[in-house]
């Protein structure tokens, strides 16, 4: 389900990525042009505008383009965003878009900050006028770029409350400048608010959108725990593979401890920095600066942070082993203090070495952790993710890493958590036990969800440091891994135990489970057999509703996506992502899915007013912000009401027309949002249009709120067709049992077609599903969705796998149940029967499937529930369908 508004607002607010053409940045450097393809000497820094993008590298967040600026050194490089509108909810110029370390040419970018922005004060941010290299490097000095622009509010906010008054103008100017130097790891800003405006108080800062979906926040004292009750200096993140750290450092020993912040840090995809707040009144200047680092690990940019500001140090190295000696690369190495709070995090090279610089005195002992977040993809080792905006060339180097992978060395998974080792001043010697390996494939060599439960106990139970979220990550849903298998075998690293291995695929599908046990070291194979547990001719299953890392609030990277989505055997995927269009096509294709997965061009329209809306299938407009999308965050006074909205809508859509479906429609949805009224048949005007074509009647496993306005719609003369959707956001959740099984006249997802799509979406031929399916047809032609004259048979059939287990079927008419059957068969056929249905006036049916027990093992603890689209009835024979209750009145 989406956000709360605020939670969107401020997780959406740094996010001004790249899509138009470059204007007017400029180089205002001392000689020249720059070459910023080749890489920089030691000793030097560069600046300048970007001409050849072979100087851009990828990753989840990458978006810079020819035109916008570079910094960049012998160790990290950065991209500040030229004069051009940007993609995502903030157009404006002059903020940080790309930041990583320098990579050989052709090995995948990791870059995985979606925005910087900084913001005068709250909800007002700078509409860079000029963005211009003010040094270029050559000189042997600094590099430095310099942004300047008036300051604005942010438009997403009023956008959200149609209203200039919730953040209204302010009259001031920002000048910020971006410095590089030499052998550095840290990019230092300075800013410069200059006021003209009436006397206030304000609270200056940054805003940085990250990618969570790839990344780990981690504070001092706190450490990787956001609850954690402890003061923090600054703020950082640590890829997941940890091969990338990002920090936000203040000049000083720590930023504010305003309410602001404490809001910001709690909200999502941010990581922020507020300064003190400053009474400021016409014709001050204010001046703020801070650092934003890029390094190997956090304890390598910290080490600078700490330098910098002559802060004395302890400096302490050592090394991660297994009891046979043999070194442990991509370690976490937690460095603690007194009473266990995080001081420091460092990684282990290749030859398990790490070290670190610390405050003086600040550490007592270190913790060593290989056991990995417990999530294993698809995909080959060191497999780039794909960002929604990254160049094409950028984004073809990640995509053919997706199975052929790329140099690491990469994240130690399944190694556990070593005991903790006091310092003493002396290199520390640290050991883990290396993992076992779970080799799974499937018989038919296509893609399964595995999960991966502890037989007996956890290896690590009662080991107080791997229940410490500060140091050590969750388990997924509380089992020791979740793989998502593609085309290819998944190896799954688990540290040595006895476990319970359980392979599905979805609904459709037996599962498979297996007991293994496993020692260090040892490779254990399984071949799961999953068998398909009925056949449905002609008809494939979708989720017209899921999320990935364009979205901001998802917390998986697009190719995650699809293989969640193909492991649990869906075979339509969409790509309804809030406020963007952006093709997976490729993707597919790149895994290796083609033959299990199509995906349709989508986009979430997500204006919280006027409810969210999907429309689809779209094609991307790479040369507009947002890939086409429609920008109701700006352009809602042109828009005007939900008439307006569903027009401009409509536009995204070529000639073969396309579907807008009202989502969740009584939360953050169009139902709730017009003030819909079942007893008076009342809507807002202002709110409300009855022009789209279908709605949700089954999203993230609640359906009871949605499926009574459904049937007064029907009553009222409305036809929308109802799907079933995940609405999923993170790696696993609802995703699987939340579906649309829809008659496209074929089951092989080779021959899907958009048109298909169009055609059966305006037919009503849909059978929403949280577990079985119901097969409901007249003369052997698909029903549900048809209009028909009376009296008709329909042979109804209930299917499903073993762990889907239906009680009962009702026969609703109109919004009346009037029958109910029994249902006792073994599955998969649970029911096969006859209904006659022979009103005497014009009626509408819906047939509904129910079940108490839930679906264990699979999706344990939620029960089967199933519907029909609507199958209305001509009772009275005169060739026509009437409504039985009048059309909705519009106040």
């Amino acid at each position: 389900m989406p956000v709360p508004i605020m939670i969107l607002l401020l997780a959406c607010a740094g996010a001004d990525k790249g899509g138009a053409s470059p204007s007017d940045s400029g180089d205002g450097g001392a000689g020249g042009a720059v070459d910023l393809v080749d890489d920089v000497p030691a000793g030097e820094s560069r600046a300048g505008v970007i001409t050849d993008e072979a100087a851009l590298q990828g990753g989840i967040s990458a978006e810079g383009r020819a035109g916008d600026l570079m910094l960049k050194n012998d160790r990290v490089q950065f991209v500040v965003q030229g004069l051009r509108d940007g993609n995502y909810y903030i157009g404006e110029a002059g903020g940080i878009i790309d930041a990583d370390l320098v990579r050989p040419y052709g090995v995948p970018g990791r870059d995985m900050l979606d925005e910087h922005a900084p913001m005068a004060t709250v909800a007002r941010i700078v509409d860079a006028e000029s963005v211009v290299v003010i040094n270029d490097g050559l000189d042997g000095g600094a590099a430095i770029v310099r942004a300047e622009g008036p300051v604005v509010p942010l438009a997403l906010i009023q956008g959200a409350v149609e209203s200039d008054a919730i953040v209204p103008a302010v009259d001031a100017r920002v000048e910020t400048d971006y410095i590089l130097e030499p052998d550095s790891w840290l990019l230092r800003i300075e800013s410069r608010i200059t006021w003209a405006d009436g006397d206030q108080a304000i609270e200056p800062g940054d805003l940085a959108l990250v990618a969570f979906e790839v990344g780990d926040i981690w504070r001092p004292g706190r450490g990787f725990d956001e609850d954690a009750d402890a003061a923090s200096s600054w703020v950082g993140m640590l890829s997941k593979e940890n091969d990338l750290a990002i920090g936000l450092f203040p000049e000083g020993d720590a930023f504010s401890e305003s309410p602001l912040q404490s809001v910001l840090e709690q909200v999502g995809q941010i990581i922020a920095g507020i300064q003190p707040a400053t009474e400021v009144t016409a014709g001050d200047q204010v001046e703020f600066r801070r650092y934003f680092g890029v390094g190997p690990d956090l304890a390598t940019i910290q080490a600078e942070w700490l330098a910098r500001r002559g802060v004395p140090v302890d400096e302490i190295e050592g090394t991660v082993r297994t009891p046979d000696g043999d070194a442990v690369p991509g370690a976490r190495v937690h460095l603690r203090d007194v009473d266990g709070g995080p001081v420091a995090v460092a990684v282990t090279g290749a030859d398990g070495h790490f070290q670190a610089a610390v405050p003086e005195g600040s550490v007592h002992d270190l913790v060593a952790t290989g056991r990995g977040d417990g999530r294993i993809w698809g995909v080959a080792p060191g497999a780039g993710w794909s960002g929604p905006y990254a160049t094409d060339n950028v984004n073809r180097v990640s995509m053919d890493s997706l199975l052929a992978g790329s140099s690491g060395p990469w994240a130690a998974r399944g190694y556990g958590v070593s005991a903790p080792v006091s310092w003493d001043g002396q290199p520390v010697e640290l050991e883990l036990t290396p993992p076992a390996t779970l080799v799974i494939t499937t018989d038919d060599h296509g893609p399964a969800f595995v999960a991966v439960e502890f037989a007996g106990d956890d290896p690590a139970a009662g080991q107080v440091e791997a229940a410490d979220r500060r140091i050590t990550p969750p388990r997924p849903d509380g089992h020791a891994a979740h793989g998502y298998l593609g085309s290819t075998l998944l190896q799954i690293p688990v540290e040595p135990g006895s476990y319970e291995v359980l392979v599905h695929r979805g609904l459709r599908y037996e599962p498979d489970a297996h007991a293994v046990e496993v020692g260090a070291g040892e490779r254990v194979e399984i071949e799961a057999s999953v068998q398909r547990a009925y056949e449905t001719p002609g008809v494939l299953v979708a989720d017209p509703h899921q999320h990935a890392a364009p979205s901001n609030d998802a917390s998986a990277t697009m190719e995650q996506r699809l293989l969640t989505t193909a492991a649990h055997g869906i075979d339509i995927h969409f790509g309804t992502d809030h406020d963007h269009v952006v093709d997976y096509r490729p993707l597919v294709e790149a895994l290796g899915l083609s033959p299990w997965l199509a995906s349709v061009v989508a986009d979430e329209v997500s204006p919280p007013s006027r409810g969210h809306l999907n429309a689809y299938p779209l094609e991307e407009a790479p040369d507009e912000p947002n890939h086409g999308a429609v920008r109701w965050w700006t352009d809602w006074r042109e828009l005007g009401d939900t008439e307006g909205l569903f027009a401009a809508i409509r536009g995204m859509m070529g000639d073969g027309g396309g579907i807008i479906q009202v989502n969740h429609p009584t939360s953050s949805g169009m139902v709730n949002a017009a003030g819909y009224n079942m007893s008076t048949g009342t809507v807002s005007a202002d709110k409300w249009s009855d022009d789209f074509d279908a709605m949700e009647l089954l999203n993230s496993d609640t359906h009871d709120d949605y499926f009574p306005y459904y049937l007064d719609m029907v009553a009222r003369g409305l036809e929308p067709t109802p799907v079933g959707v995940s609405d999923v956001h993170g790696p696993d959740g609802p995703i699987g049992r939340n579906v649309t099984f829809i008659d496209l006249g074929t089951d092989d997802v080779r021959k899907f077609r958009d048109s298909d799509l169009v055609d059966a979406m305006a037919a009503h031929a849909t059978v929403v599903s949280h577990g079985p399916f119901i097969d409901a047809r007249i003369g052997g032609e698909w029903a549900p969705g048809r209009t028909v004259t009376g009296p008709v048979e329909v042979a109804v059939q209930v299917l499903g796998p073993s762990f889907v287990r239906v009680d009962s079927l009702e026969i609703w008419r109109d919004e009346q149940l009037v029958e109910t059957l029994d249902v006792t068969g073994d599955p998969p056929l649970q029911l096969d029967t006859t209904v006659t249905l022979d009103p005497d006036t014009d009626a509408a049916y819906v047939f509904v499937a129910t079940g108490a027990q839930g679906m264990d093992p699979v999706y344990p603890g939620r029960s089967p529930w199933a519907m029909t689209a609507a199958l209305r009835v001509d009772g009275d024979g005169d060739g026509a369908w009437t409504p039985p209750k009048p059309p909705l009145t519009r106040d």
